[in-house]
């Protein structure tokens, strides 16, 4: 494992969120949709809508905290 590795899973384990509020907003919003998106379905959403590829894998990635969202 290398030290990066290690250091991301000391801060998410010591429960630093850092910068990435958006992890846990983009899964309530996920889960408050009506009826609720999966991460499949969110992906092709943005995708028709703004053209964006975002993979399902991505979106798990950010809402554990492990792939940081920018703006």
């Amino acid at each position: 494992m290398t030290s990066r590795r290690k250091a991301s899973l000391r801060n998410k384990q010591q429960g630093a969120v850092g910068k990435n509020i958006i992890g846990e907003r983009l899964r309530l919003a996920r889960h408050h949709h009506t009826p609720p998106l999966t991460t499949n379905a969110l992906s092709t959403l943005v995708y028709e809508r703004y053209g964006l590829d975002i993979t399902p894998n991505m979106i798990s990635k950010v809402e554990g905290g492990f792939r940081a969202a920018f703006d």
